[in-house]
């Protein structure tokens, strides 16, 4: 293990520890009697305080001994809501738990359940024939567990196309950053699937990827209105950085360069632990206003870093530089 992983592991965990002094998170989930299949299904959680939340998500398998995938939790009022992928008319049951993160990275978990997938219920999870999901998938793990339908739009947003090939954006929990950050090396080397007649498929390292921070895409698209009262705002990026490195990303829009701040992200991102010349994708799903630029405003340029959790929150990586140039995405801004 290299000093500077070491040194980020050690501050993670000493982060947590520090969490003592705070209120601990209280989830309060009513769990539906069934899934229905081929669509997808809501889930709502109450998480107090509310103010206390950095993340929340919902973890869940159909395997009892598998690694739980993750679906991120928005905020809807006073409540949070999670979309599940859809599970097929094949699927019996689903195991899940909702799991909130508070500013420390201190995680508490709801009791796990399991809900059988059927085609009625008197009180089913609601649902619908389309949505979005959010899936964040184990290092190595299929996309969506055994048993669901895959979905194009998960893919693209889990997925850069000509990327390094592996899953992972940066809305995972405390415990899976570690295993995540202690395990980058072993999953550091693509396995070819060509035939081999012995036995052993050849190996071929993972794609090294210059330097920046990329545009994938955004709801609504760039050149769109964001209404920030609707919460339904999220810009995804991919940050390849030269060196290994933790910190926390933030992203910053302004209207011009140089400019005041006029919006960034509300809630602060968990530190991630960055290999070097290894993309991976970052979604920013919650934003807020700062006043600097009125209540309606248009920005065109937009600021992505990743910042240390310590000391005075400096900047470890950053847009805005010669090497690595601010992004040019324009949105309308309205309360």
């Amino acid at each position: 293990m290299s000093v500077a992983r070491a040194v980020f592991l050690a501050l993670s965990l000493s982060s947590a520890a520090g969490a003592s002094a705070q209120e601990s998170l209280k989830i309060q989930h009513q769990p539906p009697q069934c899934l229905v299949p081929d669509r997808y299904s809501e889930l709502r959680a109450k998480i107090d305080p509310i103010s206390n939340v950095l993340r929340a998500r919902i973890l869940f398998r159909t395997d009892p001994l598998a690694e739980p995938h993750a679906v991120l939790m928005r905020q809807d009022g006073q409540e949070f809501v999670g979309v599940l992928p859809r599970p097929l008319p094949t699927l019996t049951q689903v195991q899940y738990w909702v799991e909130a993160a508070d500013p420390a990275l201190v995680e508490t978990v709801s009791d796990e359940v399991t809900v059988p997938v059927q085609a009625s219920c008197a009180q089913a999870a609601k649902n619908k024939k389309s949505a979005r999901t959010d899936v964040t998938a184990p290092l190595g793990a299929p996309l969506v567990p055994a048993g669901f339908g895959s979905d194009e739009q998960v893919a693209d947003a889990t997925f850069m196309k000509g990327g390094s090939g592996r899953a992972g954006v940066f809305n995972i929990g405390a415990k899976t950053s570690l295993i995540a950050a202690l395990g980058v090396g072993a999953g550091a080397v693509a396995v070819a699937a060509a035939n081999n007649p012995g036995g052993n498929p050849p190996e071929r390292p993972v794609v090294m990827e210059p330097v920046g921070v990329t545009f994938i895409e955004s709801t609504p698209a760039p050149g769109g209105t964001v209404s920030l009262g609707q919460g339904s705002f999220r810009v995804m990026v991919r940050v390849v950085i030269g060196s290994g490195i933790g910190g926390a990303p933030s992203i910053e829009f302004r209207q011009n360069p140089g400019g005041p701040v006029c919006m960034t992200n509300a809630f602060q991102l968990p530190n991630e632990f960055l290999e070097p010349h290894v993309g991976r994708n970052v979604q920013f799903n919650q934003f807020r206003a700062t006043g600097a630029c009125g209540d309606t405003f248009e920005v065109g340029v937009v600021r992505v870093a990743l910042r240390a959790s310590f000391g005075a929150g400096a900047e470890i990586f950053t847009t805005g530089t010669a090497e690595v140039p601010d992004l040019a995405l324009r949105y309308q801004v309205t309360p």
